[in-house]
């Protein structure tokens, strides 16, 4: 099924911004630095490749390399920007929802970063993680990221807010947010809430979650030994409780099989 998040994803101009990108968020460097001995000798998939940002840091230390994304814009820069790499470093377009492509128990390291899987169908999380849990080895790892529903009621509560233009830019923002949701009165009756935030002028149907509930879907999953992250820092998010309450926009999760 196509979704309008993927639609959006197949602009060739989107595609090529997302080709310049290489820098890793704080908490990829994290689990960067915590993966770096398994990944010696290790096969790995990066799902929601894009443009490769990721690739340039993970690909050199695995010994297999694939990049899927459902976009086959985001697939045709990732080949072009990286067409002198080695055979071992392969691009396909391919659905998370759906990785028959691949048989069990594939790879040793599965990565979802940036936040790919809040750009399906909430009803379609558990496919994707199904998926992923399948191909992976027994005591294999998987890292991804998700927005974080907190944050979303964050940036809509009032708040004294002392700088002026930092108060215009918040009143604008929460402005455009319901005028491009007219039901997110209504967020805390879910644990979950899919919103227009702004990203890509509104044009991107993002997913957000309770903390909580990621945990949930990942044990519920087959995950296990789950560690989550915070952005700004990459710094370890110690308790259950700091993760329940923690407002960042997203946060980054590592477990094993």
């Amino acid at each position: 099924m196509i979704t309008d998040n993927q639609n959006i994803y197949e602009s060739h101009e989107l595609a090529r911004q997302y080709s310049l990108e290489g820098r890793l968020q704080p908490p990829e460097l994290t689990i960067l630095e915590a993966m770096k001995r398994r990944l010696n000798g290790a096969r790995m998939l990066d799902i929601g490749v894009g443009g490769g940002r990721t690739t340039i840091h993970f690909a050199p230390l695995v010994d297999s390399y694939i990049g899927i994304d459902y976009s086959e814009q985001m697939i045709s820069v990732c080949r072009e920007r990286f067409a002198e790499i080695p055979n071992r470093l392969a691009f396909q377009v391919a659905d998370v929802r759906s990785l028959s492509m691949f048989s069990d128990e594939s790879f040793d390291f599965v990565l979802f970063s940036y936040n790919g899987i809040d750009y399906i169908p909430h009803e379609h999380r558990a496919d994707a993680l199904n998926e992923i849990r399948r191909i992976l080895k027994f005591g294999g790892h998987f890292a991804l990221s998700t927005h974080n529903l907190n944050s979303l009621e964050d940036r809509l509560r009032p708040k004294l807010v002392l700088k002026p233009r930092a108060l215009a830019s918040r009143l604008l923002w929460a402005y455009r947010f319901l005028r491009h949701n007219p039901s997110s009165y209504s967020l805390r009756k879910n644990y979950y809430a899919a919103a227009y935030d702004g990203a890509l002028a509104y044009g991107l149907r993002t997913h957000y979650i309770e903390p909580q509930r990621v945990l949930d879907e990942l044990v519920q999953t087959g995950f296990r030994d789950i560690r989550a992250f915070q952005l700004t820092t990459g710094k370890p998010i110690p308790t259950t409780e700091e993760l329940r309450v923690n407002t960042d926009d997203w946060i980054y999760y590592l477990c094993t099989t």
